[in-house]
């Protein structure tokens, strides 16, 4: 569990210095996401909440369309997709974090949402969600 936390931190600590240095370098704005689409805007006044539990998250997921993009290896792939999935929870309001996960002979790249004390993973190409880590 102590490897899994660490490299949790390490990758939103990556997370948060690149979107730091897109937002210090004017290329999102402050009140913006970037989407693959266009930069959308957020609600200033709008807090960013985590979902309060499962079917919340499984709801939106289902009026999200950002899994009907069509797969195109190298040019829309896993990482577009959750970064798209992403750009579009923060722009309603969520809370939801991208995470690269390698293995000896691939790579993916994911989003989580954290419910409670329950890290969920969310295939952003399926939107299939699965428990991925309790904390506690």
């Amino acid at each position: 569990m102590r490897y899994f936390a660490l490299g949790f931190g390490v990758t939103a600590i990556i997370a948060l210095a690149i979107v730091g240095i897109l937002f210090l370098t004017g290329t999102i704005p402050l009140n913006a996401t970037h989407c693959s689409w266009g930069v959308m805007a957020i609600d200033d006044n709008a807090a960013l909440r985590e979902y309060p539990n499962l079917t919340t998250l499984q709801q939106w997921l289902e009026q999200d369309d950002t899994d009907s993009h069509q797969y195109d290896s190298g040019i829309w792939d896993c990482d577009d997709f959750a970064l798209e999935l992403q750009a579009r929870a923060l722009a309603s309001g969520w809370v939801v974090s991208i995470q690269y996960d390698r293995a000896e002979t691939s790579a993916h790249m994911y989003n989580t949402a954290k419910i409670g004390n329950n890290y969920y993973r969310i295939n952003p190409q399926t939107d299939k969600v699965r428990l991925l880590c309790l904390l506690d």
